[in-house]
């Protein structure tokens, strides 16, 4: 438990030090390990197994989030401290190179990620200003649907669309239910048709700082060695026909980090179109 205050402690300073000035960018030579596929889900499980206790390890994750957001940083930023806090934890827990290797990668996204987070946060002051004239009468729309409602007609989509929604939707949701996949495609297509974000699937998937597997690479990956598994097109299919288990949610994240909202799984999803 001691050891768990200490790397938790850590990632405190990396929340202070974030406000202070945006981290570098990951030098090129490391790509192709930021690429890797990073589930700190998973992380966080195989970090609780070795340290034996899973209630600390989450916790230690949620105080880093919550003292970040504490400090002035975005939930964005306030996430990736939470995941370095598990990674912190990880090479305080490995014991094998395997072990530490996995956990210097994740560490390499986390550097990644905070990077484009500190100049996506300098670029969209002005564009949030532009927005809000346009957004009023959508903010008025209500926070969520009930869930499971259908929309009256099927989202049009190509080929290519269909493939890159199913292929977020594995990065994003692949260890998640059918509902948890599903509610994925939907907050896409929420984006989608909302004024606040880009108009096309690819634009929503793509636009930069909001979905972790399109910036680090992964994406990329899943959709060169087409390793997409049926469940997900299933999903993708699902959302695009009108399934709606998440209603108009344009945001999700893990659930112990943020929980006001529709929680299927891992993920919580709020917000409005």
């Amino acid at each position: 438990m001691k050891k768990l205050v200490c790397r938790a402690a850590s990632a405190l300073c990396l929340a202070a030090l974030l406000t202070a000035a945006p981290l570098g960018s990951v030098h090129a030579d490391d790509t192709a390990a930021v690429a890797s596929d990073v589930d700190f889900d998973t992380l966080m499980a195989e970090v609780a197994a070795s340290a034996g206790d899973a209630a600390s390890v989450q916790q230690a994750a949620k105080e880093a989030y919550n003292a970040s957001l504490a400090i002035g940083n975005s939930a964005e930023i306030s996430s990736i401290i939470a995941n370095q806090t598990i990674v912190n934890l990880a090479f305080g827990a490995a014991d094998s190179d395997e072990e530490i290797e996995n956990a210097r990668t994740a560490a390499l996204l986390l550097e990644q990620q905070s990077s484009e987070e500190a100049e996506r946060m300098a670029a969209s002051a002005q564009a949030a200003a532009e927005a809000s004239q346009k957004t009023a009468k959508a903010a008025a729309q209500d926070a969520a649907a009930a869930p499971q409602s259908t929309d009256d007609g099927a989202a049009q989509a190509s080929a290519s669309d269909r493939k890159l929604l199913a292929a977020i939707i594995y990065c994003e949701a692949g260890n998640q239910s059918m509902q948890g996949k599903i509610a994925v495609g939907n907050v896409v297509l929420n984006r989608v048709k909302s004024s606040k974000f880009p108009n096309t699937i690819s634009k929503v998937i793509y636009q930069k700082g909001q979905f972790t597997p399109a910036g680090s690479g992964w994406l990329k990956k899943v959709l060169t060695k087409d390793r997409i598994p049926e469940s997900c097109y299933e999903a993708a299919d699902r959302a695009l026909s009108g399934e709606r288990p998440v209603g108009n949610a344009v945001f999700f994240m893990r659930s112990y980090l943020h929980s006001s909202g529709i929680i299927i799984g891992a993920h919580c999803f709020w917000g409005s179109m």
